[in-house]
């Protein structure tokens, strides 16, 4: 599979002359958004008359949509029962996403520097839309994307490349001169399925960086470092 996957980089790569796209991701990428998702399944927890969960436990679940989230944090396995869990999560978090979440370092001047550049982009999360809008939009970063989507914008959710193929379809920019931005393996997994490029940033969930060594075409400290990146390599 790492062959293949390098094999894979190597003919996408071929074909990019120039990016003209950018789709990134939202938790762990462009947001430290943990600490209120933490929160938001100990709320759920304690209804269940379970004892709270470590950040570090929770983030351990982070990154494949609320359901995944949920089932894994409480043990909910009936479906009527998960589905209610889902619930109470989702009205708790709207309701306190911005509490603690912010944005990385670098990130505002990394953004800044690819829309000056007239880099089409957009976010696309897991979570599901209207969470993520509202991070978005209150953390003041709405102004640089052209679309902003979540886990039931599109038929599925990432790593299935119908996800990053429909924001790069509101783009208007093929896959081959685009990019894909990301903090995990699920965001690596999205770019080869749809055929795109991806590069990561460590602020997020990635802890075995040589376990994607051939799989991105860079790696990077922050938002800003990665746009300084690309511009090196005359991508942008």
């Amino acid at each position: 599979m790492h062959s293949q996957a390098m094999t894979s980089l190597g003919q996408r790569l071929v074909r990019v002359k120039k990016i003209k796209g950018i789709v990134f991701d939202l938790d762990g990428t462009l947001a430290d958004t943990f600490e209120d998702i933490a929160s938001s399944v100990n709320h759920v927890r304690d209804t269940l008359g379970l004892p709270p969960l470590s950040l570090h436990e929770v983030k351990r679940h982070v990154g494949k949509g609320v359901s995944h989230l949920i089932q894994n944090t409480t043990g909910a396995s009936d479906p009527r029962q998960l589905k209610e869990a889902v619930s109470v999560f989702r009205k708790f978090y709207l309701e306190h996403l911005l509490d603690s979440t912010r944005l990385y370092d670098g990130v505002m001047q990394g953004l800044d520097m690819l829309y000056s550049r007239s880099i089409s982009m957009a976010v696309l999360s897991n979570k599901p839309e209207d969470a993520t809008k509202k991070i978005v939009e209150g953390l003041g970063i709405a102004r640089f994307f052209m679309g902003v989507f979540g886990g039931d914008s599109f038929e599925k959710q990432k790593p299935a490349k119908e996800s990053l193929l429909g924001a790069l379809n509101a783009l208007k920019v093929d896959p081959w001169h685009a990019l894909m931005v990301g903090d995990s393996l699920i965001d690596i997994e999205t770019a080869e399925n749809a055929g795109t490029i991806c590069a990561i940033v460590t602020t997020g969930l990635l802890g075995d960086l040589d376990s994607v060594k051939g799989r991105v075409l860079l790696v990077a400290h922050d938002i800003f470092t990665l746009a300084k990146g690309l511009e090196h390599l005359n991508l942008i």
